[in-house]
């Protein structure tokens, strides 16, 4: 395949990025037969894209619970991307480290900030003394924490990436909330007008000459 057909998403590979990519209705039409290319950030995603070595990229756009993902939202403000395709993806996360270390071991959790922001709560109840730690992904968290055995860490992620990085859950449905789910979008170069759903929707950015004050109720 060439990079007319690859898509670029957040990876490392295990994210939840992958699995809005898997269920791209655009990319689930041709049964996986398309490369996927993991990126370590949503800029490097989108660069792909811009230098033509992908023709899409799929990135977490806005989630329920903590709102927009600004690595995003600035991103497409200054690429001259368009954004052809959506994802929601309901979001509920493991706690996982490696073999050996047991919840009351744990001083340091890794994850991407919304998700540490969705699991707030159930880590100020459990792992009230630990040190939250961001990361680009869910799953760059965990393939972290696997390569710190014995050091007291864990990861927020989706329970899929125990597996892949050789970790232990701790504990499961984590973030639980009622119709909590993310947004990813699909980003292309090119803009053509999808077919019409009866839930389509929109998105602008709307820029002023100045900062002065009331310029929103202006342009609305």
């Amino acid at each position: 395949m060439t990079s007319a057909t690859a898509y670029a998403y957040l990876g490392p590979e295990g994210t939840f990025t992958e699995a809005a990519l898997r269920r791209l209705p655009a990319y689930a039409a041709h049964g996986e037969e398309l490369p996927r290319r993991p990126y370590p950030s949503v800029p490097a995603a989108l660069d792909a894209v811009r230098r033509g070595d992908c023709a899409t990229a799929v990135v977490p756009l806005e989630n329920s619970v903590k709102g927009v993902v600004p690595a995003t939202m600035d991103q497409l403000a200054e690429s001259g991307l368009h954004i052809t395709g959506e994802v929601e993806l309901p979001v509920t996360f493991a706690l996982m480290a490696p073999a050996g270390t047991d919840l009351g071991d744990v001083r340091e959790v890794y994850s991407h900030p919304h998700a540490l922001a969705q699991c707030a709560g159930w880590l100020d109840e459990h792992l009230p003394g630990a040190r939250a730690v961001p990361a680009d992904s869910t799953a760059a968290a965990a393939r972290e924490v696997a390569r710190r055995p014995g050091g007291g860490a864990a990861a927020v992620a989706a329970r899929p990436a125990a597996e892949r990085y050789g970790l232990r859950v701790l504990a499961a449905g984590l973030g639980r909330r009622g119709g909590a789910v993310t947004r990813f979008v699909a980003v292309s170069p090119a803009w053509f007008p999808p077919a019409r759903t009866d839930r389509d929707r929109t998105s602008l950015v709307v820029t002023t000459e100045d900062g002065g004050p009331a310029r929103l109720a202006a342009v609305l």
